[in-house]
């Protein structure tokens, strides 16, 4: 990145780190920018990446993808999801290409290394000569997949791929602290509203959900809340919008 264009990008922000201003349009289209943020934030924090209620079964896979690393999220047993890297340790050929259930094993599809769901290699077949042998000094058990920090909240998964970062407990206490009081546990996944993929840049998705402004003009006919019980919530940072309910609307809520 030129002087001249970081001198543009960071203008929104004061010598503190304060923004000023709006970010410049540069923001949401500087793939320079976009790479700096992977650099800089998602790969150096805690990033949301799924929900566990899709890897429901043990066996269940998906690949991602964060700060540009290609990630596989498995279900290793009945209540342990783990994060690893989708590269085979033998050619970096990327093992899972959708999401699927792979039942014990996550193979390769280039040379049929085989790795349980706990990123231990079990197999590399012919890698010796014959079909069990192995070559002199090579073991199983050293070239495992590379694991990913991964940590559940209820039902939220969170990777981190920067080992030094902050704790995870950290990362959640402002979340922690506004939604204390609420049993997250006794919430059940109803719908879900698949998207598809978005072609756009995730910081214009992030203003969308996290303001309120919009809800009454864009929503009209999903919700009667004025505008004024619409608020942003805020903790240090901005983590989301919310509406306060009428006592009836609690009551209908509850009543399901």
């Amino acid at each position: 990145m030129t002087d001249l264009k970081r001198t543009q990008l960071f203008s929104a922000f004061d010598e503190n780190e304060n923004v000023k201003h709006g970010l410049p349009s540069a923001a949401y289209t500087s793939k320079d920018f976009y790479e700096l943020e992977s650099k800089l934030v998602f790969a150096k924090s805690w990033t949301f990446v799924g929900f566990a209620h899709d890897l429901a079964q043990v066996g269940d896979i998906t690949p991602l993808e964060v700060a540009g690393q290609p990630l596989i999220l498995v279900r290793s047993s009945k209540n342990k999801i783990r994060a690893f890297h989708n590269v085979c340790r033998h050619r970096n050929l990327k093992l899972v290409d959708k999401p699927r259930n792979c039942k014990s094993l996550i193979t390769c599809p280039y040379h049929n290394w085989c790795y349980n769901l706990d990123g231990q290699l079990r197999a590399a077949p012919f890698f010796g000569g014959q079909k069990t042998e192995l070559p002199k000094d090579f073991k199983l058990k050293e070239h495992g997949l590379l694991e990913v920090p991964c940590e559940l909240f209820h039902d939220w998964i969170f990777v981190n791929l920067n080992c030094d970062t902050v704790s995870f407990e950290s990362h959640l206490a402002p979340l922690r602290k506004q939604l204390a009081g609420i049993d997250l546990d006794d919430f059940v996944v109803v719908v879900s509203i698949e998207f598809g993929e978005i072609k756009t840049n995730w910081k214009l998705l992030m203003e969308n959900f996290i303001e309120p402004y919009h809800v009454q003009f864009v929503h009209k006919n999903t919700t009667n809340q004025p505008l004024v019980d619409h608020y942003v919530v805020s903790d240090g940072h901005c983590l989301g919008s919310a509406v306060d309910l009428t006592s009836e609307q609690q009551e209908q809520a509850q009543e399901g």
